[in-house]
């Protein structure tokens, strides 16, 4: 699919500024608006798994840098679903792969604790000479059991914010691949706010 080559384009055209190795954790959103909900939804067909198993299939492939990949899946929580995980050979990959082929609808959306895990994941990890990237493959939007008051996305964004402050500040490189169906109309707030 598309997304899926846009997300190999732009590791691939990263790859030589990045070499020798990158620590990429891969985001994915697992949260209920991702999954068909009566006719609509941001990736009832799933593409985000296509485009992460290509990610997985391909990273490093024609490179003699020693990439490590790990995966996070999102909703409410966020949870380390592979270790950043040397990809030495297909039957890592095949293992990541199939950590991933199956995702279990999650509720809420909670992109500031993904973010935050990933961030820790890398830290812990000790990245050193690696390039620390992180790919999160998402709709976009915070979601709550009920409307969110103003202040209530007030502090999300300042959370958000935040966590990207610390990002730029240790120099770990954050892609966003913002997904929607086409069951979706347009959302102005995940444009301009988040």
């Amino acid at each position: 699919s598309c997304l899926s080559c846009a997300l190999l384009g732009l590791l691939v055209r990263q790859a030589p500024a990045l070499e020798p190795a990158m620590d990429v954790m891969l985001v994915i959103d697992n949260s209920n608006s991702m999954f068909d909900k009566g006719g609509i939804g941001s990736d009832p067909d799933l593409r985000r798994i296509e485009a992460a198993q290509m990610l997985i299939n391909y990273l490093g492939v024609d490179s003699s840098a020693s990439h490590r990949l790990g995966v996070i899946s999102f909703g409410g929580k966020a949870e380390l679903t592979v270790p950043l995980t040397d990809l030495t050979d297909d039957r890592v990959r095949e293992r990541i792969g199939s950590a991933i082929a199956n995702p279990q609808r999650l509720a809420w959306t909670d992109p500031a604790a993904a973010l935050t895990l990933a961030l820790e994941t890398l830290r812990a990890d000790g990245h050193g000479r690696r390039r620390p990237v992180v790919v999160m493959l998402t709709d976009g939007r915070p979601e709550w059991s009920n409307r969110a008051t103003e202040n209530e996305e007030r502090v999300v964004i300042k959370e958000l914010t935040s966590i990207g402050e610390r990002y730029r500040e240790e120099g770990v490189a954050l892609f966003v691949v913002l997904l929607a169906g086409d069951g979706l109309s347009p959302d102005p707030e995940i444009a301009e706010i988040y």
